[in-house]
């Protein structure tokens, strides 16, 4: 880590600081480039610099609440605390608490991020090991969403009793899902990059008495075209989880709680590429076999998931519900119904609508359904959006991330970006389809099913309609037990 100073800008907030530190106070490094990796006031001491001993070495001081970005060593790093107290976190893992005399070792390229509590002060040493690897790599805010609402590990707590502790705090209260969460899976929030950058946000489901020195096989969960991962994709994560499963909902970059600026972009390659990233992110898990990865899209997420597996032969096995294939919706409305003429003034009105965003300085954002749950489908809504009321608007399926809206320019890239045109060379791995008997999207499975290779496999689910398999209806129409074994069969 290379510190660069900005001399004489000690600020008020000293006197939050105890006097009798350690080591000199040294420099705020608010104002200077270094400050910009902060949150908070943040005091450094360089107390070894001379390239005789290669171990850059200096004296760290948090206000209260003040913390590092994410970021990583790529020679590794250690922290000597000497005051205070503090967190230490690693992506995709339960806060540690720090106090005086504890020690932490960071392996190189582990993304983790370092600070005080909100109450206390904090001071540590730290040192960057093999220096020659490279400076720090920097990957943005720990936001105060994710500061407010950690998940702290402890020796006098397991990982479960932390969980549990954190719903009665509000991070994973239940009233957050659309559906109960069982006492017989331990739900914890991940983040991790697309290869664009983006910061994807997901929900790990693991087994209530999961063992962490062993191997298990994993399932990703992709939402429906408009949802979240707090809905249906949650819901099969959970189910799968209690299967004995690590499952993975995830929100599509730009939407839901994962990063992405501008907000509500919507495009196939993008919400293609986040279910390799969740693959590279579940892969990596001590506790889960990389060779042993399954898919399911729901809805619009289910071309997503095929057109990713065409690609990525590490996802062993897909399985689809209710699939809707995005592109072709865009393209050739929905039953084939938009005619050349149609498809041309739309694309004439997407286009204008560029210019009206570049001059605005951001994409319109068509309204979509209510900001709060409605009583009764309005009068007059065809039937296809009356279902999709049904969900997202009422209180079935309403959650505030999931307002069913994209950028008015969205559909620009399906237009030009078919999805599952390659849909015969996942084979030899096998495709599960699973559509509602009276889905108004059933013809979207059965033109995927036809056009896939061997092994592949389609259930109808008598009576169930379009959404019945996002939570499974008022029937418990969504197949799980078919979907746990058409996994275990596969990922064997």
């Amino acid at each position: 880590m290379i510190f660069i100073f900005a001399a004489g800008c000690i600020s008020d907030t000293d006197g939050e600081l105890e006097d009798d530190t350690i080591f000199p106070r040294g420099n705020n490094v608010a104002g200077s480039p270094l400050g910009e990796s902060f949150t908070g006031d943040v005091w450094v001491e360089m107390l070894v610099t001379d390239d005789t001993y290669n171990s850059p070495s200096y004296n760290v001081i948090f206000s209260q609440g003040a913390r590092t970005d994410w970021h990583s060593h790529p020679g590794g790093q250690l922290l000597f605390v000497t005051s205070g107290e503090g967190y230490y976190q690693e992506e995709g893992e339960p806060a540690r608490p720090l106090e005086a005399g504890d020690v932490v070792e960071i392996a190189p390229g582990v993304i983790h991020w370092h600070g005080a509590t909100a109450d206390s002060t904090f001071e540590h040493v730290g040192v960057t090991t093999n220096p020659d690897a490279g400076a720090a790599e920097w990957f943005g805010d720990v936001t105060d969403e994710q500061y407010n609402n950690l998940v702290i590990n402890t020796e006098q707590n397991s990982e479960e009793d932390n969980m549990v502790e954190n719903n009665e705090q509000g991070r994973y209260d239940p009233g957050d899902l659309t559906f109960e969460l069982s006492e017989n899976v331990i739900l914890e929030e991940v983040r991790f990059k697309n290869k664009f950058g983006a910061e994807v946000s997901g929900h790990l489901y693991v087994p209530e008495d999961i063992n962490r020195s062993q191997k298990y096989p994993a399932i990703i969960v992709g939402t429906p075209y408009g949802g979240v991962k707090e809905q249906g994709a949650g819901l099969y994560a959970q189910e799968l989880a209690q299967r004995g499963f690590v499952a993975m909902a995830f929100d599509e970059s730009y939407n839901g709680d994962s990063g992405g600026e501008p907000r509500h972009i919507s495009s196939p390659d993008l919400f293609v590429e986040d279910f390799s990233a969740a693959v590279d992110f579940i892969g990596t898990r001590d506790f889960v076999d990389r060779e042993k990865i399954g898919v399911i899209g729901i809805c619009g997420s289910g071309g997503f998931a095929i057109t990713a597996a065409q690609v990525d032969p590490r996802i062993k096995a897909v399985a689809t519900a209710s699939m809707y294939d995005i592109s072709s919706m865009f393209r050739d409305g929905f039953g084939y119904s938009l005619t050349d003429e149609q498809r041309a003034a739309a694309l004439t009105q997407m286009a204008e609508q560029r210019w009206v965003d570049f001059e605005n300085g951001s994409p319109l954002v068509p309204e979509g359904f209510p900001g709060e749950p409605a009583a009764a489908i309005p009068e007059g809504l065809d039937p296809i959006t009356s279902e999709f009321f049904e969900y997202y608007a009422m209180e079935r399926g309403f959650h505030p991330n999931a307002g069913a809206s994209f950028t008015a320019t969205s559909g620009m890239s399906f237009m030009n970006f078919p999805l599952m045109n390659y849909i015969e060379t996942i084979s030899p791995r096998p495709i599960l389809f699973i559509m509602g008997e009276n889905a108004h999207s059933r013809y979207y499975t059965e033109e995927a099913y036809e056009r896939a290779a061997e092994p592949k496999e389609l259930v109808i689910v008598p009576g169930a309609r379009h959404i019945d398999l996002y939570d499974g209806g008022d029937n418990d129409y969504i197949p799980f037990d078919k979907l746990g074994s058409f996994f275990k069969e596969n990922l064997a």
